[in-house]
């Protein structure tokens, strides 16, 4: 039967899907799209035919770390931090909180695989090269002082670790109070082999290709 171009279909069950508390990337490692009714009796985890379930059409690449699903989504058209942040909460979940260096970069290896996930350019105000990827739950209190002051998670975690881009946080301009992955270089350069594993502040009339999902 000709398949959806893009969209992965399970023929059968292996009988070696990893054990919910096995860490690892459970899909497959570039996004694709995923029809609910080929997961169903094939996909055990509740939380993978839920995020599938409410994002259709969208492209994904997903996995498991220490017993909690992260999802990162790739739109067809670049989005806001608020669409990303109505997406999450429809699906039940919430923005990534990141509280580790292992968990870091196990959600920087959901999506560094794949440019779609990025929204890459030249900034000739900076001269910098940049790559703008996933909104995660990044969020800074109004009463926080700038640049550095009151961030913390959406999900009302404190943050206990973090993994700023140079000189990041920097209020760059008013209302930069949410996060994203980001890194640039410096003047007009080839990003695409540039690792993303660090984080910038952003803001609400910034947009990029793509949001990481956690569910609990």
């Amino acid at each position: 039967m000709p398949q959806h171009p893009g969209r992965w279909r399970p023929t059968a069950p292996t009988g070696t899907r990893p054990s919910p508390n096995v860490d690892g990337i459970y899909s497959a490692t570039k996004p694709r799209e995923y029809d609910i009714d080929d997961l169903r009796g094939l996909e055990t985890d509740a939380r993978v035919l839920k995020a599938v379930g409410c994002l259709p059409h969208y492209h994904m690449v997903y996995g498991m770390f220490q017993s909690h699903l992260y999802v990162a989504v790739q739109s067809p058209v670049y989005v806001q931090a608020s669409t990303a942040q109505f997406w999450t909460k429809l699906c039940g979940a919430h923005l990534a909180t990141i509280s580790s260096e292992a968990e870091n970069e196990f959600v920087a290896s959901l999506f560094n695989s794949d440019e779609s996930f990025f929204n890459s350019g030249y900034d000739p105000r900076g001269s910098v090269s940049y790559k703008m990827g996933p909104w995660i739950g990044l969020a800074q209190a109004p009463q926080g002082k700038e640049p550095r002051g009151g961030w913390h998670w959406d999900n009302g975690e404190p943050m206990v670790y973090s993994k700023w881009f140079a000189n990041m946080p920097n209020e760059n301009k008013q209302g930069d109070d949410v996060g994203m992955y980001y890194a640039h270089r410096e003047g007009k350069a080839d990003v695409r082999s540039l690792r993303v594993t660090t984080w910038d502040d952003m803001g609400p009339l910034d947009s990029t290709s793509s949001f990481v999902l956690e569910f609990e």
